[in-house]
């Protein structure tokens, strides 16, 4: 009886209930469903800034993954932004990430804050989520309220993830525009808040520090990435071809150039050898890279004019062309004014009736309106203001048509930065012969898309401009500026700039950036960072287009100015920085080499009484001990004089310029042996004994001279000219064998556990073969250990610091017998390099640069099993998310190894002598609490190396360097989790490094206290 009344008395509710579940259910999947089918079948469709060229996006699976990863855990969740300068990609990775969402479920919301529409309102980006959400549910379905509360639900089930794109054009017509970098911090500070997934794209601003978001840099797409793009569909092209193309105009940075490439391609209009097509032949020989650049998007321009591209719409060629035009005077503008948007009213403009009641238009850019008009002859004769607007309305609908623009009323947008540069430098002429002031006030404040504009004219072959005064113009607005803009003028002026003898002005340029280098440090030190590799990368192009054009008439051409980039690395404090400086000049060949021969000059005599004057080591000792007695002497004289200016600041800057000179020169000396050519190999040889002779014990105290900070350099640069491929120009057989031989001898007589593991990667990528054919290669150019590539890897394991001192070993290490015990981390090295002899991948198992590989996620081909084809075994495209997870690991720990050793990054030898043995410290092998990563620089007391360590440890290196003591320096939160994630999971594979004592807990709690590091603490 009591069951049938509880069974009548819930029958109701129960009903009421399921078929509330039952309607929400139908009415959430009616909503849900055809949003995720569109972003997983169409992404571009769903977001809005993709534009109309991007076709389909590769290479940016391992990035994607890791950012979905990132914004599934709430509890560590935070906003991402995806930084990236103009044209690199960034709404590539978010169309990739909105369809890799969908397939994991997730419901992808993309946003655009340029058009967003806040009422006056803050920037909220959930908001403005909900409402994109609402928009795109179908009206005639479902109610607008309907739409919030499915919205509510979906939150409620953390289904949402917001991607939001343009933060640096956010607010850029509104009134918040002064006050935009506190919004944007109120908005990501709110979101953090919120727990709400989000990912932003932007461009380096200064509105990015101090946020609460992870900041995450967009690295190069992978080139092996780029060249299965353009070969699919007809892999039996021109390989080599695509191949130097894909190298030389670097296509891989920008997806704009990769996809014009491929439909170029896929048009036969790649083809040089097609005399039926003279104007689409894209010169790819003794060009640039911005020449190619050019090239490539003068040759689809043509073809989009003669109707090869966009041919469903029924426009003749002439109708194009005049559309084109069009819309290149309105790029031209938007360039000046550093605009995406351009109104009609900045062309021709007509103002309220005059006096007289006529109206009497207004013409700012006249020269840019003549132009026009000589071109396009069916313009309006009069200046009737609606004639104008209807003819420019029409040309901006076809330019849509065309995928140029978005049309708007009375005004156009370009969603691709780089395709506003390439348009409106074909009207820039006319503003650099006739409106030299207006170029000089918009290089006042100069956007990225005017200055590749500018560059882009420089490479017409038809363009008669004479391009000095152009560089002058751009010398000057850069003169007057300290931040990173200074940068971009500097690296556009070394571009454009003729190098001919009687019209150049590349000497005054180099010398100019050298002057002005320490002066170059303020705002968003990404943003400076970023643009000073550019600049470094940009002059490095520079100095050996020079060098080319000076082979055959060098009278007719400037020398390259290499010693004013050499001193550049000895004022710069980032390590990144001075590395690529390095990497740039020891690729410059006979030039770079005979410029160091006149900074650094050799004995003209053989039994020269002064000889020792010009060995590399007797440089250094004598330039310390000169700087130490000057230090002593200023000191001496404050005691005397006690109010006196304390110079200690001045005195540590000169130790470290002193000690990044011959960092420096340490670096070059293997790679300019790799690049000079035959007749200068022995003199470069000579050098390079001269340095590695201080490597052998010296009679006098038992020790090697050289400082083992100078040993580590010259194993980088070892690893930096073993990454050299056979087919790199900056390569030759006979230096790679005697290259070989010298890295061997090296390894022998190295001391520290880091060069040890250098040179390791250094042989193992010499011992290489160059196609999947051939056998492992040793130093005689035949096989050393037939395919076996664990003999190989003994043989160096074996002879790692054989022939090292015993005075540079410590005492407790020394055995009288018995083989000498290796590091762990040169002993996983080891096993690593057998893996990469093994699997020919050495990008799964090598990197080139530590800091490099941990900040970059990394970018990989489709596929994988592929073999490289490239210059490089190891592009900058590499970073961590491609490393095995054993080599993941080893990598981790021995940046934080070195990161103890190195702190301040300079004048580091006794820390590196104390922590010169075969053993780790027990703050990496049983204990990681002593380091205290959560020390910051603002807590009182002063932790000096050693502060922390546990009793009896002989290494004095705890704690870990206090967060802020090194900006710039920290890992990376992706690259922590990454470590995080490698402890857990059900998988057969060990969790933990063999050196690794602790529990996987213990290790998991130390990796998410270095991952907090990277976060600005909440107030």
């Amino acid at each position: 009886m009591s069951c049938t009344t509880v069974i009548s008395f819930s029958t109701p509710f129960l009903a009421l209930s399921l078929s509330t579940l039952v309607f929400l259910t139908v009415r959430y999947w009616k909503i849900v469903r055809p949003i995720r089918r569109i972003a997983k079948r169409n992404p571009r469709e769903l977001v809005p800034t993709a534009g109309t060229i991007i076709e389909e996006v590769v290479g940016r699976q391992e990035l994607c993954t890791v950012l979905s990863q990132a914004l599934w855990d709430r509890r560590t969740r935070r906003p991402y932004v995806l930084v990236g300068s103009v044209g690199s990609g960034k709404t590539s990775v978010l169309v990739q990430l909105t369809q890799l969402l969908a397939e994991k479920g997730a419901v992808p919301v993309p946003i655009h804050l340029r058009g967003a529409d806040l009422d006056g309102a803050d920037l909220n980006f959930s908001e403005l989520a909900k409402r994109r959400f609402c928009e795109e549910v179908d009206p005639g379905a479902i109610s607008r309220a309907q739409a919030e509360r499915v919205w509510r639900q979906i939150c409620m089930n953390d289904k949402v993830v917001v991607i939001a794109d343009g933060l640096e054009e956010a607010f850029s017509d509104s009134d918040q525009q002064r006050n935009r970098d506190s919004v944007i911090r109120r908005a990501i500070k709110l979101a953090e808040k919120q727990k709400l997934p989000l990912v932003i794209a932007s461009r380096p601003h200064a509105a990015l520090e101090g946020t609460q978001a992870a900041v995450i840099d967009l690295e190069p797409l992978s080139e092996e990435a780029a060249l299965i793009y353009l070969e699919q569909k007809d892999p039996s092209a021109d390989g080599r071809r695509l191949d130097w193309i894909v190298e030389t105009a670097a296509v891989a940075e920008s997806p704009l150039y990769l996809q014009i490439a491929r439909q170029l391609r896929q048009h036969q209009l790649l083809e040089h050898f097609e005399k039926t097509k003279e104007w689409d032949q894209i010169d790819t020989r003794g060009s640039d890279r911005s020449g190619i650049r050019v090239s490539l998007l003068e040759s689809w321009r043509k073809a989009l004019v003669e109707g090869h591209l966009r041919a469903q719409f029924d426009f003749a060629s002439e109708q194009r062309s005049r559309t084109v035009d069009v819309i290149s005077a309105l790029a031209c503008i938007g360039l000046l004014k550093d605009s995406l948007e351009v109104q009609f009213d900045d062309l021709i403009n007509w103002p309220a009736d005059g006096k007289d009641g006529r109206r009497e238009p207004e013409i700012r850019y006249a020269h840019i309106l003549n132009q026009l008009k000589e071109r396009v002859e069916d313009l309006p004769k009069n200046e009737d203001d609606r004639c104008w607007r209807t003819a420019l309305s029409r040309y901006a609908a076809q330019g849509e048509q065309l995928g140029l623009v978005e049309a708007h009323n009375y005004k156009v947008r370009f969603p691709h930065s780089i395709l506003q540069a390439y348009l409106g430098s074909r009207l820039l002429e006319t503003v650099q012969q006739n409106s030299a002031s207006y170029l000089k006030n918009a290089l006042a404040e100069p956007g990225r898309e005017l200055l590749i504009a500018l560059i882009m004219r420089s490479r017409f072959k038809r363009d008669t401009t004479p391009q000095r005064a152009t560089v002058e113009l751009l010398i000057a607005a850069a003169e007057v500026r300290q931040d990173d803009k200074a940068l971009d003028l500097f690296a556009a002026a070394l571009e454009i700039d003729t190098g001919r003898a009687n019209d150049s002005l590349h000497e005054k340029i180099a010398k100019t950036i050298l002057s002005r280098w320490p002066e170059i440090k303020t705002g968003d030190r990404r943003a400076r960072d970023e643009a000073k590799l550019r600049l470094v990368h940009r002059f490095g192009e520079a100095l050996r287009r020079l060098d080319r054009s000076r082979k055959d008439c060098p009278g007719d051409w400037e020398k390259p100015a290499y010693g004013e980039l050499m001193g550049i690395s000895w004022i710069e404090p980032n390590y990144p920085v001075r590395l690529a400086i390095a990497q740039e000049i020891g690729a410059g060949g006979d030039s770079a080499f005979d410029e160091l021969r006149n900074l650094f000059p050799w004995p003209t005599k053989k039994d020269d009484p002064n000889a020792a004057e010009y060995d590399p080591w007797e440089q250094y000792k004598n330039a310390m001990a000169d700087q130490q007695y000057e230090e002593n002497s200023k000191r001496e004289k404050r005691i005397r004089q006690p109010d006196e200016a304390d110079p200690a600041e001045s005195e540590e800057s000169t130790r470290s310029k002193i000690w990044r000179q011959f960092v420096t020169r340490a670096w070059l000396v293997p790679m300019i042996v790799g690049s000079v050519g035959s007749d200068r190999l022995s003199q470069a040889r000579e050098r390079m004994d001269l340095w590695l002779q201080h490597l052998v014990p010296n009679p006098a105290t038992g020790r090697a001279d050289l400082p083992i900070s100078l040993e580590i350099a010259l194993a980088q640069g070892f690893k930096s000219a073993a990454n050299r491929r056979r087919r790199h120009p900056a390569t030759s057989d006979e230096a790679r064998e005697y290259l070989i031989e010298r890295a061997e001898h090296m390894l022998a007589h190295a001391r520290y556990w880091y060069s040890q593991i250098t040179l390791i990667h250094a042989l193992c990528l010499w011992e290489l073969p160059e196609s999947t054919d051939d056998g492992l290669r040793g130093a005689d150019g035949g096989s050393r250990a037939g395919t076996d590539p664990l003999r190989a890897v003994e043989r160096w394991l074996t002879m790692a610091g054989s022939e090292q001192a015993p005075g540079d070993q410590p005492a407790d290490e020394l055995t009288a017998e018995g083989p000498k015990r290796l590091h762990p981390f040169v002993a996983e090295a080891g096993d690593l390099a057998a893996l990469a002899l093994e699997t020919r991948h050495p990008e799964r198992f090598i990197w080139i640069d530590e800091k490099g590989a941990t900040v970059n996620i990394g970018s990989s081909p489709v596929d994988p099993t592929l073999y490289r084809k490239h210059n490089l075994w190891i592009p900058p495209s590499v970073g961590w998310s491609t490393l095995h997870p054993r080599a993941q690991q080893l990598l981790a720990d021995v940046l934080l190894l070195l990161s103890l050793t190195e702190r301040d990054g300079l004048l580091v030898d006794d820390r590196l002598r104390r922590t010169n043995r075969t053993t780790l410290p027990p703050c990496l092998t049983t204990d990681r609490t002593s380091l205290h990563p959560e020390r910051t620089v603002g807590m009182p007391g002063i932790a000096e190396p050693g502060i922390s360590c546990q009793r009896n440890c002989k290494f004095e290196l705890c704690p870990y360097p206090a967060k802020g003591e090194q900006p710039g320096a920290e890992l990376r939160e992706p690259f922590c989790r990454q470590q995080q994630a490698l402890l857990g999971g059900h998988t057969a594979r060990r969790k933990r490094a063999p050196w690794q004592g602790m529990t996987s807990g213990e290790l998991g709690r130390f990796w998410a206290a270095m991952a907090e590091r990277t976060r600005t603490p909440k107030v």
